[in-house]
């Protein structure tokens, strides 16, 4: 021990140095994940001599509390308390020592998370309190530390919710004197600006609990200094926004009325108070304060918003008082954007409440506060008005005028300069959506008037214009007279390059919408498509622009006769084809012009990437409805449906593909690309992509031996979806299903394996899940079942959401299956007769586990793993 203490204290401090400290992190690292952890923090810290490595032994233990508790036996958790609060007695923390304060806080962590985690341990907290109140020196930072960080902690620490529960009403019921103590200490250090961070950070950790009575602190002079910092403008940042966030969290916590009525009442009548201050901070320009002002009065009508819907009152001591949104409006009425976006969602929950209301003369008290608030909106979201080309769509105020999306409830139209005309179009456009499609007093003059304006009108005007007709789609829909003026308008902008994506995405969304009645247009988006190739700027502008215009044709081309689909289908996939085999055989993708290919922003030099061709692909067969033999399912799988249309095409750009999986075998994203492509051309095609199958298999067995792409292994699940349950082609996939489990199996079996490839876990067992239920018979019978099981129940505790969905539901299908196979008679029956003597105790003993989750504490990863446990102890 003294040897490893001895490089302990070396490598912390190596580590601390940032020189030349990679082998000390890797052996600090060793350390932390050992059982050597707890004696070695525990003597460092007793020894005390060294300030860096006491933080770093007391952050080592709340780690390892936190995470690995189940080292130690039961019975050494008293006396690891006894040692926690032992080290937190010997540290000083009554000066500034910003070390020693890292580390008591770390032990006050320590303590609390121990003490949530063993649920034998009761009523404890006020002895604790009790026991560092006696201790000698002042201990006042350590107390409300060890406040703060007990009703912080029950909020994230993972147990059952009994336990939580009782924690909760432990504090709740210490909460009186709680608040003493804080005025107290409130009052004797007043001009200590850090003390009294310190309280009001403790008091806000006090606020999150629902057990909490208020009734004591509503009219408590402690809440009361509260808002005098916040008040004061002379108070620091750092306070001021201490005293924010307490109020934030009285004014959370009043949200429920029937508990907590005083609080609620005294919070508004102290909240209104603050006008005078929001203007002091105002005429200073101090931002910062304009913030916090920001979220105390969008808090407090968060916290009102169904007493004002619902009461709509003009007296300020009711707490329906109108008053409210005039605090929202003061914020609405700064020049900084921030302010008046965090008020959208109170906005929004407004019009929600008055949706549902149906009393025009209450719903009209709203209206004027409405119209300021429009008005607003209105200065914020214009342009500046010496802004020549399109602005930046990546900027904060790009991202401001989108989340007025989402909720704005009416607008009003406007004329004047272009920045106006813009300010007042955006607006119409977030709502335009909905509209009922059969309005006919206002849009059609409005689309009129858009599809007027011309060509060389500012740019910021005309996107806007056309983002506008995109959301008019469902309108349009219904008023096919103004189809052709509208798909002229943006054809012609969609031959400009920087107005390309916008004018395509809005054809996009308003042919899917109307598509049989716009067939027409099939020639014209064909005929654009090269025309955007040859746009020697914003490259990938353009391919954003073909990407929609292959969305909106292949939309139409499906309402053809089937004649007419094989025809527009080959011509719009041949020149993929053709560039495709160009690129595949390093072939100049481009050779009329030499100078577009090196212009670094054209067409020209993306089209030499394999992606974009392959992508293309995708676009056009993902909008293709599956072949299911014209109007009838019925004869599919009895290999009667007549051919799909485009069955010659699909299988031409499988060849294509899969001359690039064996080029770029492996890079991981191109390989990851086509597997997407060949999904889409296989579902479109349904069983008749059977020629497919046999090579495409061949070749993923073939790849996977030397690169395990995961995508392989979800494409896998495509097929067995699509051919599973074919008797005939069973056994071609079960020697699949081998061979990519098999390579799957030595991935995962490296240090880390499931952890570091989750990905590859998810898509393992959606293909065997997929199996189960598709080929019972053949999947029960191979003994890689077997070994999917094992490997599944190594694979129950990974803590990664979608893998361990895959995992628990291939167990329940598979139980499931077991359901199934009681009623059967059979090679079924026969071949699942091993494993389903095993998963019928997993089927008893799961409910078992889960109606106990709460008790134990356990997460779902938790329940499922010994659940499958407990099986196998019983199985062998």
């Amino acid at each position: 021990m003294a040897g490893d203490l001895s490089v302990a204290y070396q490598n912390i401090a190596l580590f601390y140095s940032g020189v030349n400290n990679v082998e000390a992190q890797k052996w600090l690292r060793n350390v932390q994940e050992s059982t050597l952890a707890w004696t070695l923090c525990d003597r460092i810290l007793t020894d005390g001599h060294d300030p860096l490595a006491c933080c770093f032994a007391a952050q080592t233990l709340r780690q390892k509390i936190l995470k690995s508790l189940g080292e130690l036996p039961h019975e050494t958790y008293l006396s690891l308390r006894e040692s926690l609060i032992s080290h937190l007695s010997h540290i000083n923390v009554s000066g500034h020592d910003q070390i020693a304060d890292a580390t008591a806080t770390q032990l006050c962590l320590s303590v609390a998370d121990l003490y949530i985690q063993v649920p034998q341990w009761n009523n404890w907290i006020a002895e604790l309190l009790n026991k560092f109140t006696a201790l000698e020196g002042d201990r006042t930072r350590m107390l409300l530390t060890l406040l703060r960080v007990f009703p912080e902690e029950i909020q994230t620490v993972r147990v059952g919710e009994n336990r939580r529960n009782e924690i909760r009403d432990e504090l709740a019921a210490s909460g009186s004197s709680v608040l003493n103590y804080l005025s107290q200490v409130l009052e004797a250090h007043h001009t200590d600006s850090d003390m009294l961070k310190k309280v009001l950070q403790c008091l806000s950790a006090y606020l999150l609990n629902p057990a909490l009575s208020t009734d004591q602190l509503a009219s408590s002079r402690l809440m009361a200094s509260v808002f005098h910092i916040v008040a004061s403008i002379e108070a620091p940042t750092a306070l001021h926004d201490a005293a924010t966030e307490c109020i934030v969290s009285a004014l959370y916590r009043a949200e429920d009325q029937g508990a907590h009525l005083a609080l609620a009442t005294n919070l508004q009548q102290a909240v209104y108070q603050l006008h005078g201050a929001f203007n002091t901070a105002v005429a200073l320009e101090d931002i910062d304060k304009l913030q916090n002002f920001g979220r105390i009065f969008t808090e407090l009508a968060e916290s009102l918003v169904e007493k004002i819907v619902n009461l709509a009152n003009n007296d300020p001591t009711s707490l329906g008082s109108m008053h409210t949104l005039e605090l929202l409006l003061l914020l609405a009425g700064h020049h900084d954007y921030s302010l008046v976006e965090m008020t959208f969602n109170v906005w929004y929950r407004i019009s929600e409440g008055l949706f549902m209301i149906d009393d025009d003369a209450h719903v009209a008290k709203f209206k004027p506060y409405v119209n300021k608030y429009m008005l607003a909106l209105y200065r914020h979201s214009r342009y500046d008005s010496e802004e020549d080309g399109i602005p930046d769509q990546d900027g904060d105020f790009a991202d401001f005028r989108l989340k007025m999306y989402d909720m704005l409830a009416t607008c009003a139209q406007s004329h004047g300069t272009w920045d106006e005309m813009e300010a007042a179009l955006f607006i119409i456009a977030t709502i335009i959506g909905n509209l009922v499609p059969e309005e006919d007093s206002v849009v059609p003059d409005l689309v009129k008037a858009i599809v007027g304006l011309p060509i060389n009108s500012h740019p910021a005007l005309l996107r806007t214009s056309m983002q506008l007709l995109g959301g008019c789609n469902e309108w349009l829909q219904k008023h096919p007279q103004y189809h052709d003026q509208v798909l002229h308008w943006l054809l012609q902008l969609a031959t400009i390059p920087k107005f390309a994506a916008i004018a395509t995405d809005a054809m996009e969304k308003v042919i899917t919408k109307a598509a049989p009645d716009l067939t027409r247009l099939v020639p014209s988006l064909i005929m654009l498509i090269p025309h955007l190739e040859s746009s020697q700027t914003m490259g990938k502008q353009m391919e954003l622009a073909i990407s929609c215009t292959l969305k909106a044709c292949t939309a139409l081309i499906m309402n053809l006769s089937e004649v007419e689909v094989q025809i527009r289908l080959t011509e719009l996939c041949k020149p993929i084809i053709q560039r495709f085999d160009q690129v595949l055989h390093a072939v100049p993708t481009i050779q009329m012009n030499k100078e577009n290919e090196r212009a670094a922003d054209s067409w020209a030099r993306l089209a030499g990437e394999p992606i974009l061709w392959i992508d293309r692909i995708a676009t056009i067969f993902k909008e293709i409805r599956p072949w299911c033999g014209g109007k009838s399912k019925g004869n599919v799988q009895n290999g009667n449906s007549s051919p799909a249309p485009w069955l010659d095409i699909a299988t031409a750009l499988y060849h294509v593909l899969s001359a690039s999986l064996k080029k770029y075998e492996a890079v991981g994203r191109t390989v990851e690309h086509a597997c997407r492509s060949i999904r889409f051309l296989v579902r479109s095609l349904g069983v008749q992509s059977i020629g497919l199958v046999e090579p495409l298999v061949t070749q993923m067995m073939d790849i996977y031996s030397r690169h395990q792409h995961s995508c392989f292994l979800y494409l896998s699940s495509i097929l067995v979806d699509e051919y599973g349950a074919m008797e005939a082609v069973q056994p071609g996939l079960m020697v699949m299903l081998q061979t990519l489990a098999t390579g799957t199996f030595s991935l995962l079996a490296k240090e880390n394996g499931p952890r570091d490839n989750p990905d590859t876990v998810d898509d393992l067992f959606r293909l065997s899940t997929r199996f189960v239920t598709r080929a019972p018979s053949a999947f029960f019978a191979h003994p890689v079942a077997s070994a999917l099981f094992n490997c599944g129940i190594a694979c129950l505790t990974l803590d990664h959401q979608d893998a361990n969905r895959s995992v628990t539901r291939f167990f329940v299908e598979t139980i499931e299956q077991l359901m199934s196979a009681r009623k059967v008679s059979g090679p079924l029956r026969r071949d699942m007769s091993e494993i389903i003597c095993m998963l019928g105790k997993v089927d008893r003993m799961y409910y078992y586990y889960v109606n106990r989750n709460n008790e134990f504490g356990w997460n779902q990863q938790q329940v499922n793993f010994h659940a499958v446990h407990w099986a196998l102890q019983m199985h062998s």
